[in-house]
């Protein structure tokens, strides 16, 4: 499964890194399996965002509190999270952040999906949802699209 998941680099110019999002773009990123917590924060810091990894749903939790008090290393415009966590599962946490005021939007990534788990997920939230094996590249294009929209909302909330 996750040996078939590649990477697609190009090497990136200065201005090429700031089309991805602001250079304080922060994601918060929690994903149990070390080899795809690994992958991902590599390819999202590579192309300019900072990554925060959290280790649980409790962790992302009190990140994102911390986030939006305005400490830490910037508001986060993006979180990615793995369906299996320590404390909840992916699915859950989503659930549990709907709706509630400054939630950025959320990326979730299954290994174990099907259109019913795809439309429970965007029912409870989620705005994408990845099933691996997939392209980094396509997971990068999300995020930078979403991100945009954020960096360009930002000063408006």
């Amino acid at each position: 499964m996750f040996s078939e998941m590649r990477t697609e680099r190009k090497s990136m110019g200065p201005t090429e890194h700031q089309s991805f999002g602001s250079p304080t773009s922060t994601v918060l990123l929690a994903e149990a399996d070390d080899e795809m917590r690994r992958q991902l924060t590599r390819s999202l810091s590579e192309v300019g965002y900072c990554v925060t990894v959290c280790n649980s749903a409790m962790d992302l939790h009190n990140r994102m509190r911390t986030s939006r008090r305005g400490r830490g290393s910037g508001r986060c415009a993006l979180i990615v999270v793995g369906i299996r966590l320590p404390d909840l599962t992916g699915l859950e946490l989503v659930q549990s952040l709907n709706g509630r005021l400054g939630v950025p939007p959320i990326i979730l990534i299954t290994a174990f999906s099907d259109e019913a788990a795809r439309g429970r997920a965007k029912r409870a939230g989620a705005v994408e949802v990845f099933e691996e094996p997939f392209k980094i590249a396509d997971l990068l294009g999300v995020v930078r699209q979403i991100t945009r929209v954020q960096d360009v909302l930002q000063p408006l909330q």
